[in-house]
């Protein structure tokens, strides 16, 4: 059973990952800038569906002990 409340936390940031790509935005300026910021996002992105998929909770993901 998924944590609900991971699932929207990715789904949010898939979302916003998504719209920084597409959307005009002021580092588009610097393109190296919107590369940085898009794969942080689109990694973080892959990172939570990752622990969706694996089952984890929010707090196992957020913890500071591993």
């Amino acid at each position: 059973m998924s944590d609900i409340r991971l699932v929207g936390l990715a789904t949010a940031v898939t979302i916003l990952a998504i719209a920084d790509s597409l959307l005009p935005t002021p580092e588009d300026y610097y393109p190296f800038l919107g590369w940085i910021d898009e794969a942080i996002l689109w990694g973080l992105a892959a990172r939570l569906w990752k622990d969706v998929a694996t089952g984890k909770t929010l707090e196992e993901v957020f913890s500071w002990e591993q």
